[in-house]
């Protein structure tokens, strides 16, 4: 290695490795977005300096230059370094320390900690319990075999049975916007939050169908006197949930106001609703969740405001991780109504699913991520009303659909704001035009 006349190195080969260096930092930053696998390169090292120190000119003037001087000695932690004066010019001294690190084990012994490998995308490190399915849990003594599916459908399967034996013991349960950005779907995770939810329904048709929305109109039930041919609807819920790891427990009260197309107008407080959520299953793949919700008649039915009885809905959630990008939430519930008019009052089955995706942003910064929804009610008993007439019509064997697309922006997890859509895809329908926004802020 050469010098220049100041005892400095020369500094081209500085700037070469600096641009090589910047360069390939560039370059993995932009593969390991785009979903690659990034491997580090090794590190390049200096050269070590040559081991007899530099000598300084004998007429060389103490103010630029420095005695010749050298010292080795072993530093803490193993290192070992060379002193090695250098002279300098304009009053300016230099001294370059190089120092040569010797692999040392890990304070205390042991064997060394070990490094990532990287394989199909995903960091895994050679420790008990975080490599594969061998001895993930404790108690299970037999190991998954290898993943040799060559079709997607295959590798799903494999994925969902993996899950269920052996699940990664290195999985940190946490909340996360995409598997929570469903407008009509439940989020299978419990978590602390407050919710501020506005409702617009237009269009709506049979509102005392098997009395899920109101009670029997039209004189002969505690619903309404009058039976209205349509209506639309405006109901703004304040929704607040207390969660400790894999349990929650809500409750949710609204505020509704009901437009008939015969120009009547009603608004006050609509049911209340409580219930509790408790997770099944939890893993990085999938999360199952069943929920518990009772409706309590606090409306007032007459002026269209609530169903007049109580109304019980247990649902199993679910939550399935596709991609680093998209994740699936679906619902299925079952509304089994309490009290109510023995003609009108039926159950029925719901069904929620949902696709996020995310759009654009980061996570950890703003987030914008992107939801399509479907939804179906299907009738299992009950009965409606029908404009004008007052003859009692069966509502089983009958299916509502909707869905629409929705968009959802988060800010650092902590708080959310989104609007959702639902139009109706069959001919009878609850709402056929259905809005809803809101906005969530978690503690």
């Amino acid at each position: 290695m050469t010098r220049s006349r100041t005892g400095k190195p020369p500094t081209c080969w500085a700037s070469v490795w600096a641009v090589l260096a910047l360069s390939c930092a560039l370059i993995a930053n932009a593969y390991g977005q785009a979903g690659g696998v990034y491997s580090a390169p090794p590190v390049q090292q200096w050269p070590a300096p040559p081991p007899s120190p530099y000598e300084a000119s004998p007429d060389s003037s103490p103010a630029h230059s420095l005695p010749a001087h050298s010292s080795s000695a072993p530093r803490e932690g193993g290192a070992q370094s060379v002193l090695v004066g250098a002279a300098g010019q304009g009053g300016r001294e230099a001294i370059y320390v190089a120092e040569r690190q010797e692999e040392l084990p890990p304070p205390g012994g042991g064997a060394p900690v070990p490094t990532p490998i990287y394989e199909e995308g995903i960091s895994l490190f050679e420790l008990e319990g975080c490599n594969d399915c061998r001895s993930c849990n404790p108690g299970q003594f037999h190991e998954c075999p290898p993943n040799c599916a060559k079709t997607r459908i295959g590798r799903f399967l494999y994925a969902m049975y993996r899950d269920t034996c052996c699940p990664d013991p290195c999985y940190d349960p946490q909340w996360w916007a995409l598997a929570d950005a469903a407008f009509y779907t439940e989020g299978a995770r419990p978590v602390t939050q407050q919710r501020f939810r506005w409702d617009a329904g237009f269009d709506m048709v049979y509102p005392d169908r098997a009395e899920f929305f109101w009670a029997r109109s039209g004189g002969g039930g505690a619903g309404p006197s009058t039976i209205v041919p349509s209506l639309r609807f405006h109901e703004l819920s304040m929704y607040t949930e207390v969660a400790h790891g894999a349990f929650g427990a809500f409750t949710e009260i609204p505020y509704r106001s009901v437009y008939t197309a015969l120009g009547g107008h009603e608004a006050g407080f609509g049911d209340i609703n409580v219930g509790v959520k408790s997770m099944l299953h939890d893993t990085e793949l999938m999360q199952l969740t069943f929920q518990m919700r009772t409706i309590t008649p606090v409306g007032v039915s007459s002026r269209g405001l609530g169903t007049g009885h109580v109304s019980l809905e247990p649902s199993l959630i679910m939550g399935l991780n596709l991609s680093p990008f998209s994740y699936f939430q679906g619902q299925v519930a079952e509304w089994i109504p309490l009290g109510g008019d023995q003609d009108y009052a039926g159950a029925l089955l719901h069904y929620h699913f949902a696709y996020n995706h995310s759009l654009l942003g980061d996570p950890s910064g703003v987030h914008w991520i992107g939801v399509m929804e479907l939804n179906g009610w299907s009738f299992q008993d009950g009965a409606y009303s029908a404009y004008p007439s007052t003859t009692l019509l069966p509502a089983s064997n009958h299916t509502y659909l909707s869905g629409g697309p929705g968009l959802r922006i988060v800010v650092c997890d902590a708080i959310d704001f989104g609007v959702g859509s639902a139009f109706a895809y069959t001919r009878d329908h609850w709402a056929e035009q259905h809005y809803r926004t809101e906005f969530r802020l978690r503690f």
